[in-house]
């Protein structure tokens, strides 16, 4: 499996072939829960909640910062807004840019939190520090 893995992230594997596995792999899964009784497969479904019951929230969470950074910041320019906020965007009805959604998501995280202006704040991560740069901006004592 490693080598497959290996191989894959390699790039010599064309995106296209990657895909058709992966969807043949996800019609074998399917075809194996769909497999037996009502009973068994509700069984199945039980023992699966409580292998997750029992299993850690994140698996493999030193390897986080690793894995992200393999993108270059470049790219995050070119498909975020100007608040390079990636953690999550708020489109409101009549939202429809990018930049638009991220800064009514930091005003909703801010009003949801109450932050005021004059505040001490611990901010602890969002990203690229765009809570971090909307609160001094908007809040600037």
């Amino acid at each position: 499996m490693k080598t497959i893995v290996r191989l894959i992230e390699s790039g010599i594997i064309p995106d296209w072939f990657i895909r058709m596995g992966i969807r043949s792999l996800n019609r074998q899964r399917l075809r194996m829960e769909g497999r037996g009784s009502h009973e068994l497969r509700r069984e199945r479904q039980e023992a699966f909640i409580e292998r997750l019951r029992q299993s850690p929230i994140a698996l493999d969470t030193h390897k986080a910062n690793v894995q992200h950074y393999e993108v270059p910041a470049e790219f995050f320019r070119h498909v975020l807004g100007k608040y390079l906020k990636y953690s999550c965007c708020y489109y409101s009805s009549g939202t429809e840019s990018i930049d638009a959604a991220e800064e009514a998501m930091l005003r909703l995280t801010c009003a949801r939190a109450e932050i005021e202006d004059g505040m001490d704040i611990l901010e602890l991560g969002c990203g690229w520090g765009s809570l971090t740069l909307w609160i001094a901006e908007q809040y600037p004592h």
